[in-house]
């Protein structure tokens, strides 16, 4: 897959014509047989949606609506992930014939079953996702080898509280770490939206992070009178910023995050990547823990460059 943390290693399987030409076809929702008959009144109503060509045979599946990803287990000792839509993304080879799968309820890890050897093995998996980082705000060291990227939302507690956090991490690597803050306003926050576009009228001016701080502080009480006190305090003019505010590429900058988030597989904020990678675990210790893991795999690539 584009990337797993390997408990034993796997070998990665090239994508091969062979696979369009498939022996089998999967399908998601309902199958031919099925659809034979009508309904009676007040009956069931089925409909074929995607089908999957395999390479062999399925014997087990599993889906993370966590990630909109669908993994397949089949007979010839591979595991495939699929978007929803059926787009194939990657497989791996697997060192057994294992005959089930199941998927942890964080949508994390993956479980395989080998009845034969009563034996289960885990895998955890992550895919890589890219987060564009181009004239987003940003704080810490521009061209810094760790990026965190955070997806948030100017009405939500846990993303104030989840920045302050971030705050630390970047004060703890200030040569080596670039948080980058990505809008995300929910629906169900009324105000969240007209926070985001004045957080990113003020950025055009400068002055992102001062009203990105005035905004949280305030979060409960937000509206559109309070966001344009608060802007009033940085000392922009109302009526320029009003209009900097409702200007297209500020509007397209906000929907071309939440499009990329809603790719990456966010549903809910804060949701929080280092490098590409969704990163569940938030407290200080985690996240400094994962960027010294990040920080070695540079050191590593490094040392593999000056000996070439």
């Amino acid at each position: 897959m584009q990337h797993i943390q390997e408990v034993y290693p796997m070998k990665i399987l090239r994508r091969r014509p062979a696979i369009a030409a498939a022996a089998l076809a999967f399908i998601l929702f309902a199958a031919g047989p099925c659809l034979a008959g009508r309904p009676e009144a007040g009956g069931l109503k089925v409909s074929l949606l995607e089908a999957i060509q395999l390479p062999g045979e399925p014997l087990d599946m599993a889906v993370s609506l966590k990630t909109n990803k669908l993994f397949v287990l089949t007979g010839d000792r591979a595991l495939y992930a699929y978007t929803l839509d059926g787009t194939l993304i990657d497989s791996v080879a697997l060192d057994h014939a294992y005959t089930k799968l199941k998927i942890n309820l964080r949508e994390d890890v993956l479980f395989l079953i080998d009845a034969g050897r009563k034996r289960v093995q885990a895998l955890r998996v992550e895919f890589f996702n890219t987060i564009g980082s181009a004239d987003r705000p940003f704080k810490g060291a521009e061209n810094a080898p760790v990026t965190l990227a955070v997806f948030s939302d100017f009405q939500c507690p846990y993303c104030r509280e989840l920045g302050a956090l971030l705050d630390r991490v970047v004060q703890k690597y200030p040569d080596k770490v670039k948080l980058v803050y990505k809008t995300f306003p929910l629906r169900s926050h009324r105000w969240a939206k007209l926070a985001a576009q004045a957080a990113l009228a003020a950025a055009d001016k400068g002055k992102f992070w001062e009203l990105h701080d005035l905004l949280y502080a305030d979060f409960s009480s937000l509206n559109q009178e309070k966001i344009m006190e608060l802007a009033d305090t940085l000392g922009l003019d109302r009526q320029a910023f009003e209009k900097q505010m409702q200007d297209q590429a500020v509007l397209d900058r906000i929907n071309e995050d939440v499009q990329e988030g809603t790719r990456a597989g966010v549903t809910s904020v804060p949701a929080l990547f280092i490098n590409g990678y969704r990163l569940d675990k938030r407290s200080f210790e985690e996240i400094c823990q994962r960027v010294d893991e990040e920080l070695g795999k540079e050191k590593i690539a490094a040392g593999s460059h000056i000996n070439q």
